[in-house]
């Protein structure tokens, strides 16, 4: 967005310069019904728009919005192993992830990474073997759609919907 009063360059430069202003974030589990609200840790709530951007070209080569990648950045932090969802079976990348899961022991089943109404994420833990779950980013307010309703209905797994605040 560039404002009148400044050049484009000028706009960048302030977007860069920014601070990651979400304070708090909440966790509500799809079977269970539970909803937690945690604060945001102060390492990632002082990452300027520049470093979130970096990070986020690191990880994937898939666009992400920027609910999606507070989130990306967030579960990085929290030293998780993120994959950016769904996958392409048409990618030669996303076929290597497919088999280190398999691999590493993750029995989870191969359509359940691809296609309409797969979550956003899947988190892997760094220190327990086997342990991940998936997680579907929606802004304030925002609702799941059918397809995604059917996904998280025929999948019996771990599912979690992420939301940002202030």
């Amino acid at each position: 967005m560039n404002h009148p009063h400044h050049s484009m360059k000028e706009t960048v430069q302030m977007m860069k310069d920014a601070p990651f202003e979400r304070r708090f974030y909440t966790l509500e589990s799809y079977a269970k019904k539970s909803i937690s609200t945690f604060e945001v840790p102060k390492e990632v709530y002082h990452y300027n728009w520049g470093q979130i951007l970096f990070m986020h070209a690191a990880n994937d080569a898939r666009i992400l919005n920027l609910t999606e990648i507070f989130f990306l950045i967030l579960f990085t932090h929290q030293e998780l192993e993120v994959y950016t969802l769904p996958l392409s079976k048409s990618s030669y990348l996303d076929a290597c992830k497919v088999a280190a899961l398999y691999e590493m022991g993750y029995t989870i089943a191969t359509d359940a990474l691809y296609g309409e109404g797969c979550p956003d994420f899947l988190l892997l833990s760094k220190c327990e073997k086997r342990c991940f779950k998936f997680v579907e980013v929606k802004p304030p307010n925002g609702q799941l759609s059918d397809s995604q309703i059917r996904w998280f209905e025929k999948y019996p797994y771990d599912i979690e919907i992420a939301y940002i605040s202030n």
